[in-house]
């Protein structure tokens, strides 16, 4: 499961934890091996099953309070999460993915310098980590800090070439500055490696109604919406490309 999980193979990486389990249901990592290839899967109601099941067996993982976090952020039970994050950090305080985690709950909730403190305690104690870089550079884009955001999704791109959400940043910041030939490059490379994440196809149907090629765009923003039926902005420029089309 955990090599399948490194190979972004998380469907079969979660029946692989699945297959584990039935030989022994008391192996806590395993449970957590679960939970995170479920939220890769954006299942979180069915990853929290999981790290609840590896916390009953192994209170102190700090794996397991980390990933419960995750899920509950997924959930939007932002207070839960941080309480989660919270015991990771007293069990491993030096857990750099649990700030970033802190980091994600504020910029969800809109507290945009608590979310950058967070990021910047996290790549203090892993400079090269990918996921706080791109973490920071998703803060630095709410924040309207587009070059700055650009450098840390390109840094972060860098470190790992298989980080779709960092290509995703990227695109959108060169979509932002009308760079739609570098925008849709890029939104092509998030979607290569993460066919089900909606915002990139949101994206890219957003770079071909710009340039006017509205099949393509009403195309990719049906296939968001059918990844997430409830994407507002994906409902709206679908609606103004008919409207064009008038």
């Amino acid at each position: 499961g955990a090599a399948l999980s490194e190979l972004r193979r998380f469907r079969e990486a979660s029946d692989a934890f699945d297959a584990a389990l039935r030989l022994n249901a008391r192996v806590a990592p395993a449970h957590v091996g679960k939970g995170n290839a479920l939220c890769e899967l954006e299942s979180p109601a069915k990853a929290l099953v999981a790290y609840d099941a590896a916390l009953r067996i192994a209170p102190d993982l700090a794996d397991g309070w980390l990933g419960r976090g995750h899920a509950l952020t997924d959930l939007a039970r932002y207070d839960d999460a941080l309480s989660a994050y919270e015991k990771a950090l007293q069990i491993k305080p030096d857990l750099e993915a649990a700030y970033v985690g802190r980091g994600n709950v504020y910029l969800q909730t809109k507290r945009l310098a608590e979310a950058l403190a967070q990021y910047e305690k996290a790549l203090s104690l892993r400079p090269n980590a990918a996921i706080p870089r791109f973490s920071r550079g998703n803060v630095l884009y709410r924040m309207k800090r587009y070059d700055e955001a650009l450098a840390d999704y390109d840094a972060a791109m860098s470190l790992d070439a298989g980080l779709a959400d960092a290509w995703l940043g990227a695109a959108n910041v060169h979509y932002k500055a009308g760079h739609f030939e570098d925008a849709a490059s890029r939104y092509d490379k998030a979607l290569s490696l993460k066919p089900e994440l909606a915002d990139a196809w949101l994206g890219r149907g957003n770079v071909f109604n710009e340039v006017g090629r509205y099949d393509e765009a009403l195309a990719d923003y049906d296939r968001a919406l059918t990844i997430k039926p409830d994407l507002a902005a994906a409902w709206l420029n679908r609606g103004n490309v008919f409207y064009a089309l008038k």
